[in-house]
């Protein structure tokens, strides 16, 4: 399984690092759920329109999904992490239910104003 990729193991757990774009099926194997915790939030918006359709191609079994982002005021930080609204996350996921679950002040805010980290619950039917 290498590819161009960085494969760390330790009993169940085995972790690919290396260019998401360039993942695949066959080298992640199976995926039943996804945290994303810093992905969608570390790219600018260009790559985020591919991020999504990207990740449905690579894990199209995940039925579930854990989602964590920030808010920010327009020209208050250049990012990354970059600014990703609640509008954004329910037109790029417009393929499954969106449910904000939490959110609230970012205590790692940085370049002024407030940040918000919204934490939402992706469920796919397909």
């Amino acid at each position: 399984m290498g590819d161009g990729f960085a494969i760390y193991s330790a009993g169940a757990i085995t972790i690919a690092a290396g260019d998401f774009f360039a993942t695949t099926a066959a080298i992640v194997g199976p995926i039943d759920g996804i945290y994303d915790r810093a992905a969608l939030i570390a790219l600018p918006p260009e790559l985020r329109a591919r991020y999504v359709p990207h990740l449905r191609a690579i894990a199209p079994r995940a039925a579930r999904e854990l989602l964590i982002t920030l808010e920010y005021p327009a020209g208050s930080y250049e990012g990354p992490p970059f600014s990703v609204d609640e509008q954004e996350v329910r037109a790029s996921f417009a393929s499954a239910d969106v449910q904000l679950i939490d959110e609230g002040p970012d205590p790692d805010a940085r370049g002024g104003g407030t940040w918000i980290e919204r934490c939402y619950t992706l469920r796919y039917s397909d």
